[in-house]
């Protein structure tokens, strides 16, 4: 009977995480391999704006200096890397953590590097229209020509397979785009297993594990709604750890005097994060069934899960599209002392007023009093708390034209002097107006997306 474990942690639960979670969690867990989920969609949105005016970037920037900073676990053969932060340009992500460690090891073998591409259907949007793909929003069915002359990029998840293959060839680094985020895990636990693809469920258990993990310290204590008052040293929380079975039963853990906390209540919040139909969680590898699971304490900080069932795979795969949508900017003004909520009101009738006054129309005008539980909708209107002594008064506006938005960023400092009394604050002068770049979901054809991978060292 094979007992082989394979220890797989994530130190990137997005882009923008504690950029110490990889190097600590590296140096205290003992991994096999560390993975790193660097997209969402609206980070897709973001590396979208960045190549639009560089096309060198598109890709995770800090990849290169975080990998410098676990260079001597991977230069030792100890650790392997997966991870999707090549974004929109996995080859040029390649191309600069190749030259990361030339620059800063120049007597130490280059570890062989690979990329996995082939999500990118930007530049196909017209051979696959031909091949009958409609595009269609995947939520409101909207038609994809309402927006196509202003696609910026257009990527679909996709699976494990390049993965496999590049770690199946020797690659120690591998850099994807946008990769399905649990599929990252589920990779190298193919490589590791020799799983067959026919086996669903085992499949299911990788996919499991790799969505426990994908989030970062969602599972291991952060975000956590049910306790987040009870955990313990915050600052120095650990990054998950599944320890994989080639059964497919896993055991989700963290560094060892780190702080946070893996508890069955912790792992089953994440569980059911972001999965829509918990019997078909849809994935590019396998359809996964979280009702099955068993899931139990089995000391502290240690967390079994087991019983995963999957189905085949669906035939399509989701597309994360971004296109361009007009422009917005904002602007904020502190309100103190007695009555802010009737300085608010004052303060939105004249911005109001004054856009009238000036012939200006937006598409969408929006005002907040942060503070005053504005960001919960319907908890301010019920006044359930006393009236604050300050609150921050924000607006914020969109529309297809630039220049409207312009004058409109000139509406906003004016109030310091005309507005209410109790204004402060005010110290960003004219706020920027800014590109809107919007998230297009839609679904294509399994087999209209071939990927392919390099080793480039």
């Amino acid at each position: 009977m094979n007992n082989k474990v394979v220890k797989i942690g994530c130190g990137q639960g997005f882009w923008g995480d504690w950029l110490e979670g990889p190097k600590r969690l590296v140096e205290k867990g003992g991994l096999d391999y560390l993975i790193l989920d660097y997209l969402a969609e609206v980070t897709m949105s973001v590396l979208a704006k960045q190549k639009t005016r560089r096309p060198e970037f598109g890709f995770g920037r800090d990849l290169p200096i975080l990998l410098k900073e676990i260079a001597p676990s991977i230069l030792n053969g100890k650790l392997k890397v997966v991870t999707n932060g090549g974004g929109l340009n996995p080859r040029g992500c390649a191309e600069a953590v190749v030259q990361m460690f030339k620059t800063n090891f120049p007597n130490a073998p280059i570890p062989k590097i690979a990329f996995v591409e082939g999500d990118d259907l930007t530049n196909s949007i017209s051979a696959l229209q031909a091949k009958g793909e409609k595009f269609s929003h995947l939520e409101s069915g909207a038609p994809f020509s309402a927006i196509s002359d202003r696609m910026i990029s257009m990527n679909a998840y996709t699976g494990s397979e390049g993965v496999v293959e590049a770690l199946d060839a020797g690659a120690q680094i591998v850099l994807t785009g946008r990769v399905a985020d649990p599929s990252l895990c589920l990779g190298p636990l193919l490589h590791e297993f020799s799983w067959p693809r026919s086996d669903y469920n085992l499949l299911a258990a990788g996919i499991i594990a790799g969505h426990v993990i994908e989030c970062g310290t969602q599972s291991s204590g952060g975000n956590y709604s049910l306790g987040w008052e009870n955990i313990k040293n915050p600052a120095d929380i650990g990054y998950p750890i599944v320890e994989v079975s080639s059964n497919g039963t896993f055991t989700v853990t963290k560094p060892v005097g780190t702080g946070g906390e893996v508890s069955v209540a912790t792992v089953t919040e994440q569980l059911v994060y972001e999965i829509g139909d918990p019997q078909n969680y849809m994935t590019p590898d396998v359809i996964a069934d979280f009702t099955s699971l068993e899931v139990t304490q089995e000391a502290p900080d240690r967390v079994v899960v087991r019983g995963a069932k999957g189905k085949p795979p669906p035939s399509t795969l989701k597309i994360s599209g971004t296109y361009r949508d007009g422009f917005k900017a904002e602007g904020t003004l502190v309100l103190v002392g007695p009555k802010v909520f009737s300085k608010a009101a004052v303060c939105r009738m004249m911005i109001e007023e004054r856009l009238r006054l000036t012939g200006i129309t937006l598409e969408e005008l929006y005002f907040e009093n942060i503070g005053s539980f504005d960001c919960i909708p319907g908890m301010a209107a019920k006044r359930l708390y006393p009236e604050p002594g300050e609150l921050l008064f924000r607006v914020a506006a969109r529309d297809a034209d630039e220049k409207k938005l312009e004058r409109f960023t000139r509406e906003i400092a004016p109030l310091v002097l005309s507005g209410p009394s109790g204004i402060t604050g005010y110290a960003g002068g004219k706020g920027e107006v800014k590109e809107v770049v919007s998230f297009w979901p839609s679904l294509v054809t399994r087999e209209n997306v071939p990927y392919r991978w390099e080793i480039v060292s």
